[in-house]
């Protein structure tokens, strides 16, 4: 019979009453396993008949009259194929499901509960009042389907299905806690007490999804500036498991009113938590809920963030400021000023990117504090310092250009590097102005300091377009400069000097041709490879 079942519909159409009636014959088989199986033939054919519309006008009513069959694996099966066969709505498939919800086995009526969920339209009030009944079921499997179909059937605000879901919150049965603590979060209308108090006793529950659950169901029921629900959120945040924590905080978004101080300087203190994830939910919660520019809240993060022993909550409170204060808000410039000479370097770098958003463009105070920061240790926190310094300071600033290139005179090439990227980001290439400080650097007694200038030289300096090297008002100046560089004592710079040459040369000037032709000679073998490179382009 099996095999039959595999055989037939590769015979005829899908739809074909030959085939339908037949698998439903077989749903009353001895053999569990044949029952099974004519269920899924049923299924496939029947979803093919119903895309085609050739399902038998008669199919419905057989298919109901099986469902009420005392058999209960028959009955059942034969309630797991109406999906297949009734249009959502369907006044005789939900009927069929009602009379089943009286049937003698549990099974079955724990079946007829999830199809009529599926079957009835949301909001039939019908269909609720007969499934209600079932939320006092002895086996909780029932209960549980119960429960999930009312959440696809129940509309937001309905008392019936809020207060059957709140009988719920107590079962006996894990799982049925559960979906109905969930179902909560969808059915209850905002500011219904009722479920505010029977939420909050979940707080307490044994398991943690249900307590999780129990948090988001508040924040959706719960109304804004309710003091006892904050109260609570504030304790959960505190003494649970990370995940919830965060949970209590994120919940909390929703809950204090922005004017309520008491209770966001509660809120505050999840920036001081060891988790990262529960400090930045702090954050987003925060800034969910205040104006930015509230000088209040501004003066409490500074006071409980930017002194705080931890480096993290120090981090974390640059985020929140950053985002808080209003363009040039001086309180708060100062305080992340402090945060780019403290001691850590992530604090340091957080203390870089959120003056970049914050500070007046031109702040020379915010300037010299980032200046500095090009000497870090640290790559990417100087990384942050050019990229605020490009953000901040005026394109060719005397005073810029004269911080950055006394950087150059570090013994630190990593911060060498560092200024020249600055240089290179915030200058306009064959500005005068600021080839003129490097002039005076190629004269440095330090070799490191000379080989910065002559690339910065090199990458600032317009291409040599004149025939009089010496015309004035013209960046070619820039050769004659590196000419005697040349014959520098240190290898590193004659190679630069060389490649520099290459770079802003006019390959008709036969001084240069003829100096990189005497490198070619040089003891150093670096400074005779870039000479014989340097010479293919003069000739």
């Amino acid at each position: 019979r099996k095999v039959a079942l595999q055989v037939l519909p590769m015979l005829l159409e899908a739809g074909h009453k030959e085939i339908l009636d037949g698998v439903l014959h077989c749903f009353q088989d001895e053999h569990t396993e044949v029952q099974k199986y004519a269920c899924q033939v049923f299924a496939d054919h029947a979803a093919k008949a119903k895309e085609k519309g050739t399902i038998p006008a008669d199919l419905g009513e057989k298919l109901s009259a099986i469902t009420q069959r005392e058999d209960p694996l028959v009955a059942g099966v034969a309630l797991e194929s109406m999906h297949f066969v009734y249009e959502k709505g369907d006044r005789d498939a939900i009927m069929a499901c009602v009379r089943c919800l009286k049937h003698e086995s549990s099974t079955v009526r724990e079946t007829a509960a999830r199809v009529l969920g599926d079957l009835a339209n949301k909001g039939d009030e019908r269909a609720i009042g007969y499934m209600l009944p079932l939320l006092d079921h002895k086996m909780g499997y029932v209960r549980f389907a119960a429960v999930v179909s009312l959440v696809k059937l129940g509309i937001k605000g309905d008392q019936r299905v809020v207060e059957g879901m709140i009988s719920r919150l107590h079962d006996k049965e894990i799982f049925v806690r559960r979906e109905a603590t969930d179902a909560i979060q969808n059915l209850a209308a905002k500011g219904d007490q009722k479920v505010v108090d029977a939420l909050i006793t979940k707080l307490t529950d044994t398991d943690e999804r249900i307590k999780g659950s129990a948090m988001q169901g508040l924040a959706a029921a719960g109304n804004r500036g309710d003091a006892k629900v904050v109260q609570a959120l504030v304790q959960k945040s505190q003494n649970e498991g990370r995940n919830l924590r965060k949970t209590a905080v994120e919940c909390m978004s929703e809950l204090i009113d922005a004017e309520d101080y008491d209770s966001l300087a509660l809120l505050l203190h999840s920036l001081n938590d060891p988790d990262d994830s529960v400090k930045n939910a702090g954050v987003t919660s925060i800034l969910s809920i205040v104006s930015r520019g509230d000088a209040q809240i501004i003066k409490m993060v500074l006071s409980t963030t930017v002194k705080h022993e931890d480096r993290k909550v120090r981090a974390a409170g640059m985020k929140t400021l950053e985002s808080l204060a209003l363009p040039g808000d001086r309180q708060v410039v100062e305080g992340m000023i402090s945060c780019v000479y403290d001691q850590h370097p992530q604090v340091r770098k957080s203390g870089a990117e959120s003056l970049a958003r914050v500070a007046n463009r031109g702040d020379t105070a915010v300037i010299n504090a980032l200046s500095r920061l090009l000497e870090d240790s640290m790559s990417d926190v100087r990384k942050a310092a050019i990229d605020s310094l490009m953000a901040i300071a005026e394109r060719n600033s005397p005073n810029v250009v004269k911080a950055i290139t006394n950087k150059m005179y570090s013994s630190d090439s990593h911060v060498r590097t560092a200024a020249q990227d600055a240089l290179l980001k915030l200058c306009d290439i064959g500005d005068l102005e600021v080839l003129s400080f490097l002039k005076e650097l190629l004269s440095d007694k330090e070799g490191h300091v000379r080989e910065s200038t002559v690339f910065c030289i090199s990458r600032l300096a317009r291409k040599c377009i004149c025939r009089l090297p010496s015309d004035t008002g013209c960046t070619c100046q820039a050769v004659e400069w590196l000419l005697e560089k040349a014959e520098d004592p240190d290898a590193k710079v004659r190679k630069a000097t060389v490649e520099a040459f290459q770079a802003i040369g006019n390959r008709r000037d036969r001084r240069l041709a003829d100096a990189c032709r005497g490198r070619t000679k040089d003891t150093d073998f670096t400074v005779k490879s870039a000479a014989e490179t340097a010479l293919k382009m003069f000739g």
